[in-house]
């Protein structure tokens, strides 16, 4: 004797499509290396460099980000992303 019992069902579920994320990128492949050289190299990081390490960082990312803008600007994508939930969990690996 069991105390188990089968149920059997039909479940209707609609599965609604997923958002799509958005995000941004450069072409970096599509730099022409020489120029973006060129640039750099005539940019205040080599004619006026700062004086401090933590002026010549801030330096150095916005000289290189303004360049980077120029030859390589920003595109925006967006893509579809499904996650199933096969393989999907959480594991704790430090901490309480």
């Amino acid at each position: 004797m069991s105390d188990h019992c089968l149920i059997v069902f039909n479940l209707l579920a609609r599965r609604s499509k997923p958002a799509p994320i958005q995000y941004t990128y450069r072409n970096i492949k599509g730099i022409d290396l020489t120029d973006f050289d060129s640039r750099l190299r005539s940019s205040a990081l080599f004619t006026d460099p700062a004086d401090s390490p933590d002026k010549y960082l801030t330096q150095f990312e916005t000289t290189v980000t303004t360049i980077l803008d120029q030859v390589a600007p920003l595109k925006i994508g967006r893509r579809v992303v499904e996650f199933t939930g096969a393989g999907t969990h959480y594991t704790r690996v430090h901490g309480p």
